[in-house]
């Protein structure tokens, strides 16, 4: 905390998933490579950077405001997913 009002943040996150187990034998993956449950996982890593704002006086008092922004620093996706290139974060809170 930077002081009582404000606080940046940095993250890491690394998300792995595996592929799925089991079939669904109405789903063709010859029709649709994306259906295909052995090309669902992959690895993902992202450096997140934001900011909370919260607010000390006024009509707001007791309201936090958080932004963030998530940068991806890896991928490496199974079968035929979209990759990331941007993802965005923002929420509010209210605090008793």
């Amino acid at each position: 905390m930077v002081n009582d009002w404000f606080s940046p943040l940095f993250r890491i996150d690394f998300n792995h998933r595996g592929n799925i187990i089991g079939r669904d034998p109405r789903l063709d993956p010859s029709i649709d490579p994306a259906r295909d449950p052995n090309m669902q996982g992959g690895q993902r890593l992202d450096a997140g950077l934001g900011l909370n704002l919260y607010v000390r006086q006024g009509s707001l008092r007791g309201v936090r405001f958080a932004f963030e922004g998530l940068l991806p620093l890896y991928q490496n996706l199974e079968g035929s997913q979209m990759a990331t290139s941007f993802t965005g974060v923002f929420g509010i809170q209210y605090a008793l």
